[in-house]
């Protein structure tokens, strides 16, 4: 299937893409971030991570890592905007979720999707140059964490909670095959701080 951003998400953000509107793309790395809200996020979750992928990101300027994410979600918890996000194991990326207040999810045009690709097949273990090397130009926001020139819209939260999940809790049919492949994943609750959106120009 091809992967595009659906269009009810490009509307709710004033029509990122010039396709939309007849005009000329601007690469987004060229456009400048304005502010929005936890409430703007009203596109489909479960269609945006399922068809386009969204990239995890955590550290700080002198130690960071990202990793392409497929399930996550977004909601209301104990009074506050919340994401959810979940990182198995065997991820290079757990131990600096581990470690760290705070952790970003990025959401990119569909010309970015190797990119996303790269970040999910290669390990920072090994590559620690990892998003150089998927073309993605790092930035840090005003907190001190990372994100991505070329995304269109990133969120970041304040790490509220962390538990792995138990495997004897896991239906049987995803243990056999999930679970059969990749280690256990751990749930991350975070508020939404800040998002920040692309401006158009």
């Amino acid at each position: 299937m091809k992967r595009i951003i659906p269009s009810f998400f490009v509307c709710a953000f004033a029509v990122l893409f010039a396709a939309s509107c007849g005009k000329k793309n601007t690469p987004a790395a060229d456009l400048k971030w304005e502010k929005a809200s936890a409430d703007s996020l009203t596109f489909s979750w479960n269609q945006v991570l399922r068809d386009d992928w969204m990239a995890l990101a955590v550290g700080d300027k002198d130690s960071f890592n990202a990793m392409t994410i497929g399930w996550g979600t977004a909601g209301r918890l104990w009074n506050k905007p919340v994401m959810i996000v979940y990182v198995s194991e065997d991820r290079y990326t757990k131990a600096l979720m581990d470690s760290s207040a705070y952790f970003t999810v990025s959401l990119f045009p569909e010309e970015n999707h190797e990119a996303l690709v790269y970040l999910g097949s290669h390990t920072g273990a090994k590559e620690p140059d990892k998003v150089q090397r998927a073309g993605l130009t790092p930035e840090f926001t005003s907190l001190g964490n990372p994100i991505f020139a070329e995304a269109i819209l990133y969120i970041e939260c304040k790490k509220l909670y962390a538990m792995p999940f138990d495997p004897e809790e896991v239906p049987e049919d995803v243990r056999q095959d999930i679970y059969k492949r990749v280690g256990i994943h751990t749930m991350y609750i975070g508020e939404i701080v800040n998002v920040m959106r692309k401006k158009i120009q």
